[in-house]
């Protein structure tokens, strides 16, 4: 008996290939089981990683590709260490075989940018003859669905253990990440989990006889070449067949410092790294800067399909399996021309439907992703609860450069699938994978010389000067309003009494109170008694107590009880300041004053600020997601939600037209080295 562990070398075995035994199950080259040798035929089959494109912006083109140039991957992104096959009927997918061939029983060869993998693979001459068996004769060949999964893991190679002939839901099956620390998709040992760009049929000797040509593991019966040329039983899988082309189930996202790459309109802070000009004088100096010192990812799906699919709306009803996603084109106004593009349809699609529908109020982003953007109570959790995996910046761009251009971008993390269903607007904070970019403040020296002293605090209070920060509650407390800063209450008042007029000194005060600031700060009512630059004013004007100033009055008395602390955030934000406290962050520079900035990623930019396109905001297995950070025009989100006026939401659009932050993205097809595999 032939033992099936030998094998024909084509190649020279190359080392690269590490078995991970414990990814492997301990199979004798066949999922099958309880075969022999006499009751196996083999098979071959070349397979290549698809990419193609050349250009810079993100916009899909179709077949999968993007306009964004290509990207080849690094030797773990590509290396194929074991291989599942599947054969199905081709035109309802019924299941009728599958064979697997572990790291032992694959050779390598590596010529120039391509890497070519040789190994056979047995399959059941039982299960094949029983597909035969119910075949009606045509006279033709007959055909069957191939599909290659490459590097499938223990989990899923036991799945298929449990698969019967005649099965048709076996195409949907769904890869459930177990917790956040699960990389099974992109493991650096057992290799990327990488399945077919499209539906690949291929035929069949004309009729079971003549199998008996290929029970040899030195002769496999090849589904991707020509098979006795010229003779009269000849199958042409060569001829407009060929490689099965397959790419990853996972995405990459790429990070590079973008603060260097818009210096010259003032954007970036020459020669400071990650660090932005937020706020400028009137003589266009900047006062106040931004330094992006940690990232996360937020809103992982935990679940993503093996095989991917394409529908016209995102939902799984009517899906077309391993279609490719079509672009989204837009007419001279800006809408989308009807029916040109589709979307890609992952397991939540059906969920987020309904969400959209009627449960937003019941929401809960802990059961559909990992790294929940929103924490249960549906306010930004993971600042405060942890659910979030952060890393400092300076450490990202220490990671692996990518390798496409200039080699600018490194590899941050791999990431699921995740696409929207429906209208555009269905894109939401709460659906939609993004990136939280953690600022800390930076005051520069035109603070720190101005003539006033209100600056000059200012510059204390952010650069910590004396080491007088730590303690949230009672350091100062700064206020930002209009695109201005302000160091406590006190400097707010004074700022918005001097706009409204007030002249120190003057013994009548003619206020004009319709100015935004004086009106945010006190309403329609008067100033109460203020001292403003050491000099008291009492108004005689009544106080408006819905004002934000009548809130910080309650509170900053004696009543520091929870009730006056929350009417009092509920005023101030409500007129639309934004309120920052100091915070310790040990890793990030200690204690400061520290901001958030919340970005959606976008897959298809319709090149529209503030209008939405469909597919905008997605994640799509193998593409890379290269973000830079080119500018940051005001501060961002306050680190605690309570503080925030714009604090989101989970029905909030991924887009508006207040646009805070701009983050350059190419999306590249993963284009890597061409592997070839024979079964």
């Amino acid at each position: 008996m032939t033992n099936t562990k030998k094998l024909f070398w084509s190649f020279a075995f190359l080392p690269l290939l590490a078995s991970c035994a414990s990814d492997e199950p301990m199979l004798d080259g066949s999922l099958d089981g309880d075969i022999n040798t006499e009751d196996g035929v083999y098979m071959s089959v070349n397979m290549s990683l698809s990419g193609n494109g050349a250009a810079t912006r993100s916009f899909t083109n179709g077949d999968n590709s993007s306009d964004g140039g290509s990207e080849v991957g690094s030797d773990k992104e590509n290396n194929v260490s074991s291989v599942l096959i599947v054969l199905a009927s081709p035109n309802d997918n019924k299941f009728i075989s599958y064979s697997y061939v572990s790291s032992n029983s694959l050779s390598s060869m590596t010529a120039g940018s391509e890497k070519v993998y040789k190994a056979h693979a047995k399959f059941s001459k039982t299960a094949i003859n029983s597909y035969y068996s119910g075949l009606a004769s045509t006279g033709e060949n007959p055909r069957a669905n191939v599909y290659v999964y490459c590097n499938p893991g223990t989990k899923i190679v036991e799945k298929f253990k449990t698969f019967q002939q005649g099965n048709r839901n076996w195409t949907n099956e769904v890869y459930e990440l177990a917790d956040r620390n699960d990389e099974t998709l992109w493991s650096s040992t057992s290799g990327f989990l990488m399945t077919n760009v499209s539906m690949a049929t291929r035929l069949l000797p004309a009729n079971m006889g003549d199998w008996n040509l290929y029970t040899s593991e030195n002769s496999p019966f090849d589904l991707s070449g020509l098979n006795y040329s010229g003779q009269p039983n000849e199958v042409d899988n060569q001829t407009n067949r060929g490689a099965i082309r397959v790419h990853r189930v996972a995405a990459r996202f790429d990070f590079r410092d973008g603060s260097q790459m818009d210096v010259e309109n003032g954007n970036g802070a020459k020669g400071t790294p990650f660090t932005y000009n937020v706020i400028l004088n009137s003589n266009e100096k900047p006062t106040v800067q931004a330094t992006i010192v940690k990232m996360a990812l937020v809103n992982m799906n935990k679940s993503t399909y093996l095989l991917g699919r394409v529908s016209d709306d995102g939902l799984n009803s009517g899906a077309s399996l391993l279609g490719a996603e079509k672009p989204w084109y837009t007419s001279a106004n800006g809408t989308p021309v009807a029916g040109s593009g589709n979307y890609v349809v992952t397991p939540l699609a059906e969920k987020m439907n309904t969400l959209f529908d009627t449960d937003f109020a019941n929401y809960r982003a802990t059961d559909l992703f990992h790294f929940p953007f929103f924490g249960e109570d549906n306010e930004v959790g993971g600042i405060a609860e942890g659910t979030w995996q952060t890393q400092l910046t300076s450490d990202v761009v220490k990671n692996q450069s990518d390798n496409y251009n200039d080699k600018s971008y490194h590899v941050w993390r791999y990431v699921t699938e995740n696409a929207i269903p429906g209208e555009p607007d269905n894109q939401t904070n709460g659906v939609s994978t993004g990136v939280v970019f953690k600022a800390k403040m930076r005051a520069t020296d035109e603070l720190k010389n101005s003539s006033d002293r209100w600056d000059r605090e200012l510059y204390d209070a952010i650069n910590n000067v004396g080491n007088k920060l730590g303690n949230s509650s009672t350091d100062p407390v700064l206020y930002s309003f209009g695109g201005k800063l302000f160091c406590t209450w006190n400097h707010v008042q004074t700022a918005a009494l001097l706009a409204a007029g007030y002249k120190p000194g003057a013994a009548t005060q003619k206020l004009d109170r319709s100015v935004s600031l004086y009106m945010a700060c006190f309403g329609n009512g008067g100033a109460g008694t203020v001292e403003v630059n050491g000099e008291k004013f009492t108004d005689t004007l009544p106080v408006d107590t819905s004002s934000a100033n009548y809130g910080w009055v309650q509170w900053s008395g004696d009543n520091f009880s929870d009730a006056y602390v929350d009417a009092y955030r509920s005023k101030v934000t409500g007129a639309g300041f934004t309120i920052y406290q100091s915070s310790l962050d040990k890793e990030a520079g200690g204690w400061g004053y520290y901001s958030y900035y919340y970005y959606w990623n976008r897959h298809n930019d319709n090149s529209q600020n503030g209008v939405m396109g469909n597919m905008e905001f997605a994640v799509v297995r193998n593409n890379v997601y290269k973000l830079a950070v080119t500018r940051l025009s005001t501060l961002g989100h306050p680190r605690l939600p309570q503080n925030d006026p714009d604090s989101p939401t989970p029905g909030q659009p991924d887009e508006k037209s207040d646009l805070y932050i701009t983050v350059s993205v190419k999306v590249v097809p993963w284009v890597v080295r061409v592997n070839n595999i024979e079964f």
